[in-house]
C-alpha cells in the first residue's frame, strides 16, 4: 500500500499513520524495550561486557489491528488483503542497514500478522543520539563489574526517537510518547476511536490493557544487583512491561543491572 501525505485525509490519513506506526514499532525494539504498535512482543536481549550484543524479537499483531489493516488495504488498492503483507520487510531491512554498528541477521514473517526479527549491535550506547539526554548508561568498573542503566522518560525519549529509522514520520509523532505526556486514558480513547468498527469499547479497552512487552536480558556473568525487573536468576533478568506505560511514559521506565 502506497499513500503520500498530500493524498491522505480523514480516515485515509489515519490509515497512513497506522501503517507507518507498525513499521516503526518493529525497529524501535533495538533501543531495548519499546514497541509502538497494537501488538504483543517477546524480546530476548544478550548484552556483553563490551557493550555489544544481540536481540531476538517476536511481534504478533492483535486480530483487531489485522482486521483494521485489511480494510485499509482493500480500500486503497482494491486488492485481496490476504494477498498483501502487513510488514514492509524491504523497507525495514533498508532502514536498519543505514544504522551504523547494527546488523540485521533475520527478518521473516512466519505467518501473516507476525514477525521474527534478529539483529546484532556493536555498542549499545552508540545507538542513541549523542547530543540528547541518553536513555542508557553502560559502565565497566575497575573491580570487574559491569553496570547497565536504562531510563525511558520524556527527557530521554528524543534520543530514543532519533535512533528510529524514518523517525520523522507522522506515526512516531502521533502514536509515540508526547510532550507533555498523554495519559493512559487519552491513549486508550484514541484506540477506541480507531477500532470502533471492529470491536466494542470494552473489548478495545481490555485489549490495550492486556498488551505487554516481555523482555529477558542475559549478560556475561552473574547478576548481583537489579532494579525494575520482575525476576532475576543467575545471568538473566526478566520484566513484563505494560504497553500503555511505554507509549505514554505516564510511568517512566527505569531498569538497572549490575553483574560480574
Amino acid at each position: 500500500m502506497q499513500c503520500d501525505i498530500d493524498d491522505c485525509n480523514g480516515v485515509g490519513y489515519i490509515a497512513y499513520i497506522m501503517r507507518k506506526m507498525i513499521c516503526l514499532g518493529l525497529v524501535l525494539l533495538c533501543s531495548m524495550l519499546v514497541l509502538l504498535s497494537g501488538c504483543s512482543s517477546r524480546d530476548s536481549v544478550l548484552l556483553r561486557d563490551d557493550g555489544s550484543g544481540r536481540i531476538e524479537a517476536q511481534v504478533v499483531l492483535h486480530p483487531f489491528f489485522i482486521a483494521y489493516l485489511n480494510d485499509i488495504i482493500a480500500g486503497f488498492s482494491n486488492a485481496d488483503p490476504d494477498s498483501m503483507e502487513l510488514f514492509d520487510l524491504p523497507t525495514l531491512r533498508e532502514s536498519m542497514a543505514a544504522i551504523s554498528g547494527l546488523e540485521l541477521e533475520r527478518a521473516v514473517t512466519p505467518k501473516r500478522g507476525s514477525l521474527l526479527l534478529d539483529f546484532a549491535f556493536d555498542d549499545v550506547s552508540a545507538l542513541f543520539a549523542q547530543d540528547e539526554a541518553s536513555p542508557l548508561a553502560f559502565t565497566r568498573r575497575s573491580d570487574g563489574t559491569t553496570e547497565m542503566q536504562f531510563s525511558l522518560n520524556i527527557d530521554t525519549w528524543p534520543a530514543v526517537r532519533s535512533f528510529i529509522p524514518m523517525s520523522q514520520e507522522d506515526g512516531v509523532e502521533t502514536f509515540g510518547p508526547q510532550d507533555p505526556p498523554v495519559t493512559p486514558q487519552e491513549y486508550t480513547d484514541l484506540l477506541v476511536f480507531l477500532l470502533e468498527e471492529y470491536a466494542d469499547e470494552d473489548s478495545v479497552i481490555a485489549m490495550i490493557k492486556s498488551q505487554r512487552v516481555d523482555l529477558a536480558v542475559r549478560v556475561d556473568g552473574t547478576i548481583s544487583e537489579s532494579r525494575g525487573f520482575d525476576s532475576v536468576s543467575g545471568r538473566e533478568a526478566k520484566v513484563s512491561l505494560p504497553l500503555l506505560d511505554l507509549v505514554t511514559l505516564h510511568n517512566p521506565v527505569e531498569l538497572k543491572l549490575v553483574w560480574k
